[in-house]
């Protein structure tokens, strides 16, 4: 905002699209937290392509429909979900993506690895609360061996399902194993 404070409300990972293609600007700006490589498409050859090839059209709506529904879901999570619910859902929002890009596996076969991809501060104005919370909340998912601390960004997830219902997403377990 203009007077400096920030607000982190989404997240991309690879493959994500972001911008907007029918317009001038975005009102928003997008900050990398980590390398990235950008793949950056001038507006109106951009336009010409999904005009020659509607698939990719419509490939691009079904992206931002998902967008979306993953933003509305949020606002609930940032609405009515604890200080646990929060942090769990993050966890669990990034074992669900880290399953669409193929993500490391720990030395179990169904222990995933996933890492914070911005810093606990970040992580704490992604989810409204502090960094502080944000690390306790991780220490008792710890305790609770729901997750195993490999440093203070990566995580191993021990176990899926209570991790699920830690963040009251029972039904996001249908879609990891699927």
């Amino acid at each position: 905002m203009e007077d400096g404070r920030q607000q982190v409300v989404g997240l991309l990972f690879p493959s994500d699209f972001f911008g907007r293609p029918f317009e001038e600007q975005s009102p928003f700006s997008f900050e990398a937290a980590t390398d990235v490589e950008i793949c950056v498409f001038e507006r109106q050859a951009f336009q010409s392509l999904l005009e020659r090839f509607p698939e990719v059209e419509h490939e691009l709506l079904v992206q931002v429909l998902t967008e979306l529904d993953a933003a509305r879901e949020w606002m609930v999570l940032l609405g009515c979900q604890s200080a646990r619910e929060k942090v769990a859902s993050f966890l669990l929002m990034l074992l669900r993506r880290s399953t669409l890009i193929g993500c490391e596996k720990a030395g179990k076969p169904d222990a995933p690895i996933v890492t914070f991809p911005v810093s606990r501060r970040d992580v704490a104005l992604y989810l409204g609360t502090t960094p502080e919370t944000v690390s306790r909340q991780v220490q008792w998912m710890s305790r609770n061996n729901i997750i195993k601390i490999i440093d203070g960004q990566t995580f191993e997830i021990t176990n899926p399902q209570k991790l699920a219902l830690t963040a009251a997403r029972e039904e996001w377990l249908d879609q990891l194993s699927a």
